[in-house]
C-alpha cells in the first residue's frame, strides 16, 4: 500500500513539475519591464513572444544608447549548467549597425561568445559616444570570438576590430588608410588593444591599455609617408622629434 502511495505521489509531482515549466515557458516577453529596476535606464518598447523566445522593436539604454529590432532566445541546455545563455541579435532601422552572439550570465560573471557588429564607421562612434573632431567613414566589424567577465574588468578576452577602405577628414587634411586592424586581448584583468595600419600616407604602431580606475594609457609610433598632406605631415611634427628610423613616438596618459 505505501509503494502505491509512494508512486503516486511520484507521477502527481512529475504532472505538477510538467506543468510548472509549461507556465514558464509560455510567460509573455510584456512581463520583462516589471522584472528591471527603475534606476537601471533600461527601456524596452514593443514586445512581443515570449520571455524565452522573443523580439522587441527597441532597446534604449540611459537615453543613449538605441537598439531597434533586438531578438533573443535562451538556451535551455545552459539552465542545467546553472546559467542563462542569450542568443541575441539586433538591426537598426535608420542606421547601417547591426550584430549578433550569445550572452551568458551566471555566477561568475557575464560572457560573450561569437559576437559580430557590423556597421558604418561613423555609426559605431556614435553609440561609443566618443567625440572626435574628424569626419571618418568606412565599414566596420567588430568580431568578439571570446570575452569573460573579471577584474578589474576580464579574464579571458579574444576580439578583433576590422575597419575597410577607411578615411579620416579633419581640418587639417585627409588621410586615406589601409584597413587598419586592433587586435584586443585581455593582460592580468586589464584590456590591451594594439593597433596595426600601413598604407602609402601613414603607417601607425600603436598599444593602448585600460587600467583600473579606467586610467589608460596609449603609446606607439606615427609616421607620414611622401603620399600624405602636407599639413597633416606638419601636424605630426607637432608631436615630438622623430626616431632614427624616421618616425615620431608618442604616450599618452589620461583617465575615461
Amino acid at each position: 500500500m505505501n509503494y502505491l502511495t509512494d508512486n503516486k505521489k511520484k507521477v502527481i509531482s512529475f504532472f505538477v513539475i510538467l506543468y510548472l515549466i509549461f507556465i514558464v515557458v509560455q510567460l509573455p516577453a510584456k512581463i520583462i519591464p516589471y522584472f528591471i529596476p527603475n534606476n537601471a535606464g533600461v527601456r524596452l518598447t514593443g514586445l512581443e513572444g515570449s520571455l524565452w523566445n522573443g523580439e522587441a522593436v527597441q532597446l534604449s539604454y540611459k537615453n543613449q544608447y538605441e537598439f531597434t529590432r533586438v531578438k533573443w532566445s535562451v538556451s535551455w541546455f545552459s539552465l542545467f549548467l546553472l546559467k542563462i545563455k542569450l542568443n541575441v541579435s539586433f538591426n537598426n532601422y535608420n542606421h547601417q549597425l547591426s550584430g549578433k552572439g550569445a550572452v551568458s550570465m551566471g555566477f561568475f560573471g557575464i560572457s560573450l561568445d561569437d559576437v559580430i557588429v557590423k556597421g558604418d564607421a561613423k555609426e559605431i562612434i556614435n553609440l561609443s559616444k566618443q567625440n572626435i573632431p574628424a569626419k571618418i567613414s568606412g565599414p566596420v566589424s567588430i568580431v568578439i570570438k571570446e570575452a569573460k567577465q573579471g577584474k578589474p574588468y576580464c579574464s579571458e578576452l579574444n576580439a578583433q576590430i576590422n575597419w575597410k577602405n577607411s578615411s579620416v577628414i579633419s581640418d587639417f587634411g585627409s588621410i586615406k588608410l589601409n584597413n587598419p586592424i586592433v587586435n584586443v586581448q585581455c593582460d592580468k584583468g586589464e584590456v590591451v588593444a594594439r593597433l596595426i595600419q600601413d598604407s602609402n600616407e601613414i603607417t601607425v604602431n600603436a598599444t593602448a591599455r585600460l587600467k583600473a580606475g579606467y586610467l589608460y594609457q596609449l603609446k606607439g609610433s606615427i609616421k607620414g609617408k611622401n603620399k600624405l598632406d602636407p599639413s597633416i605631415k606638419k601636424a605630426i611634427g607637432w608631436i615630438g622629434p622623430k626616431a632614427a628610423n624616421g618616425s615620431t613616438p608618442f604616450s599618452i596618459r589620461g583617465k575615461l
